[in-house]
């Protein structure tokens, strides 16, 4: 199962989206024989990653100690399947021609 070559092109080409934006694209195969499969979906994943650094400075034993600490972030807001075509059972079958 599986197609040959495939890919999907998303409007924002960028790929960053912001809450509440409505995310558009297609799908587009090339494929020249019958396929059998269970579903087509897409995954959604949307997260946010950050990373920053501070200096903190003390005092040692009378010297001046600075040292750098790096801070990192992650949140995830989505991770969804949505399936497009069919589900995770039966089959179904696609024939594309030229």
């Amino acid at each position: 199962m599986g197609f040959d070559e495939g890919q999907i092109v998303l409007d924002n080409p960028n790929g960053t989206y912001y809450a509440g934006q409505t995310i558009r694209g297609k799908l587009i195969f090339q494929q020249d024989s019958v396929k059998a499969f269970r579903g087509i979906y897409v995954t959604f994943l949307g997260y946010c990653k950050v990373n920053w650094t501070t200096r903190e400075t003390r005092r040692v034993n009378g010297r001046t100690v600075t040292r750098m600490k790096i801070h990192k972030s992650y949140e995830e807001y989505c991770n969804e399947k949505i399936y497009l075509v069919g589900s995770e059972s039966g089959t179904y079958y696609l024939k594309f021609t030229n």
